[in-house]
C-alpha cells in the first residue's frame, strides 16, 4: 500500500424527494404553485395533488393543467420541472370522452377542460362538438319528459267490473298505503337526481359549445 492518501468519494446529491405522476411523459411534481398571469379560471396546483379524483382523472387533468401552463407562452427558463407539456392522445381522448361527467370531472376543473377541448382540432374537434350537440338536444328531450311524468296526474284506477250473476265478486286487498307512499317519495328523490344530471351536462354542453363555436 503506497502512502498516497485516498481521494475521498463527493457525497451524492439526494434525489428530488417530491411525488411525480406515474406513467407521465414528463417527471411533474403533485403541486406546481405557478402563477398563471391574464388567465382567471386557471387551476394554480396541479390536479394530481386532488385525493378526491381518480387516477385516471388525476392523470387526465393533470395533463390539461400542463397544456394551460403550455399556453401561456412562459419561457422554458422560468418553467418548473416537469411544467413541460407534450400531446398525449390518451390522455385527450379521456378528457373528450369525460368532461360532461361530474363525477369524473368536478365543476372546479370544468373551465380548465374546456379550455383545452377548445384548441383541439381536426376530427377529433368536429367529434367532440358533435358529442355536445347531441348531449345538449338529448337532454333536452329528456329533462321535459321526466318534468312530465314528475306531474300530479291522477292515477287512472281499474274499472271495477261489474258482478256476475254467479256470485259476488272476491274483494281486491286493501293497499298499503305507507309503503306506497314511501314509494312514491323515493321515485321522486330518484327523478330528483336525474335531472340534476341531466341539467349539468346541459349546462357544460352549453358552455364547450360556446368556447369552439365562437
Amino acid at each position: 500500500m503506497n502512502g498516497e492518501a485516498k481521494k475521498s468519494k463527493k457525497p451524492k446529491k439526494p434525489k428530488n424527494s417530491s411525488s411525480t405522476v406515474p406513467g407521465a411523459d414528463a417527471t411533474a411534481p403533485v403541486s406546481s404553485q405557478i402563477a398563471v398571469d391574464g388567465v382567471s379560471t386557471m387551476v394554480t396546483d396541479s390536479p394530481f395533488a386532488d385525493t378526491s379524483l381518480s387516477e385516471q382523472a388525476q392523470k387526465g387533468l393533470h395533463y390539461a393543467y400542463l397544456h394551460s401552463i403550455h399556453c401561456t407562452a412562459q419561457p422554458k427558463a422560468q418553467q418548473q420541472p416537469g411544467q413541460v407539456w407534450k400531446f398525449n392522445k390518451a390522455r385527450q381522448n379521456w378528457l373528450a370522452k369525460h368532461w360532461s361527467d361530474s363525477t369524473e370531472v368536478p365543476d372546479k376543473y370544468v373551465d380548465l377542460v374546456i379550455g383545452y377541448l377548445a384548441t383541439t382540432v381536426g376530427a377529433a374537434r368536429q367529434n367532440i362538438i358533435k358529442q355536445a350537440q347531441q348531449l345538449r338536444d338529448k337532454t333536452a328531450e329528456v329533462s321535459e319528459d321526466t318534468e312530465e311524468d314528475t306531474g300530479d296526474a291522477a292515477p287512472d284506477a281499474q274499472e271495477a267490473k261489474p258482478q256476475d250473476d254467479a256470485g259476488p265478486v272476491a274483494e281486491a286487498p286493501a293497499k298499503d298505503d305507507t309503503a306506497t307512499e314511501g314509494q312514491a317519495a323515493e321515485q321522486k328523490k330518484v327523478t330528483e337526481q336525474e335531472v340534476a344530471v341531466i341539467e349539468e351536462e346541459r349546462r357544460r354542453a352549453g358552455l364547450l359549445l360556446l368556447k369552439m363555436e365562437g
